[in-house]
């Protein structure tokens, strides 16, 4: 079953309380988590072929492209938040059956804006994970 995009909400906090999280507004899309983890070489000389355990997983990384909103007390605070290097909640609200969410610390790690011609000023922002994600239903 597909899961629409559309409603879906973008949390920005130093809490990990949702009833007062910081909203990040005119989100476009998001890109991620991008979960990775690596392999660790444990071949020997015994061994008779490549020998591999894996590594701590790495939550990687969150990716928000927006409609740039000057006053957006959301966008401020990932602008905010990479030049003091501060590190916050990041939470994705998803519209499906069973109200999924995502949370997870992260520091924003990219702001960046871009406009053209006939067009609105877009803001690109990274927010670069740090430990486990937690996935809960409601």
């Amino acid at each position: 079953m597909a899961i629409e995009s559309q409603g879906t909400l973008v949390f920005w906090s130093t809490t990990t309380s949702m009833s007062t999280a910081q909203t990040v507004s005119e989100v476009i899309s998001v890109g991620g988590p991008n979960i990775s983890a690596g392999k660790i070489d444990v071949t020997h000389l015994a061994s008779t072929a490549k020998e591999n355990i894996i590594g701590l997983r790495d939550s990687g990384d969150v990716t928000l492209d927006m409609i740039y909103n000057s006053t957006d007390a959301g966008q401020l605070a990932l602008r905010n938040d990479l030049a003091t290097r501060s590190k916050r909640r990041l939470a994705i609200k998803l519209v499906d059956a069973t109200t999924t969410l995502w949370h997870v610390e992260g520091f924003c790690t990219n702001w960046s804006v871009s406009g053209s011609v006939d067009n609105t000023l877009k803001l690109s922002a990274t927010i670069g994970l740090t430990g486990p994600i937690t996935w809960t239903t409601n």
